[in-house]
């Protein structure tokens, strides 16, 4: 039997930015254990290792409008200090999470909360990867109060859009 599905549309009221957006924003910009700074650095090593050369770039030009000038340099040396944090997050990327990874982890000298902060980030940024990646990025908000509004508008100033 088939059965034939209604989309329901909801009457337009004021453009709501996603909830993918707001949980990126919280996990980007909301207090957590690393700095904000150090997320974009981590963020757009996801980006780089998703070949999303789009997100890669804006997470680096943040990186510098946050004063990380030498961000590209991490990226190209094997930086003692975002050395063990991208090892981490490379195995959350292409690993199943296991006990013994985060315990290795834990043992290297990192709080759990890190760990819980990078798993974070690499799974928010690879999702939003995917979308810049498949071209479903296509309702960037004006509004610059927003996550996603400030990186639309870094890709706007860095001429990435």
């Amino acid at each position: 039997m088939n059965q034939k599905f209604t989309v329901h549309k909801k009457k337009k009221k004021e453009t709501k930015e996603p909830a993918v957006y707001i949980l990126a924003h919280e996990i980007m910009r909301g207090e957590g254990a690393l700095p904000i700074s150090y997320r974009e650095i981590i963020a757009a090593y996801v980006s780089k290792k998703n070949n999303s050369e789009l997100c890669f770039l804006t997470h680096v030009a943040i990186c510098q409008e946050l004063g990380y000038c030498g961000v590209l340099d991490i990226f190209t040396f094997d930086d003692k200090e975002f050395a063990p944090l991208f090892s981490f997050a490379s195995k959350v990327m292409n690993e199943s999470m296991s006990k013994e990874i985060l315990n290795q982890f834990v043992q290297e000298g990192f709080e759990i909360e890190v760990a819980e902060e990078i798993i974070h980030i690499v799974s928010i940024i690879t999702f939003i990867n995917q979308l810049v990646n498949s071209n479903a990025f296509e309702k960037i908000t004006n509004n610059q109060q927003s996550y996603i509004g400030h990186y639309a508008e870094m890709m706007k100033k860095y001429l990435f859009l």
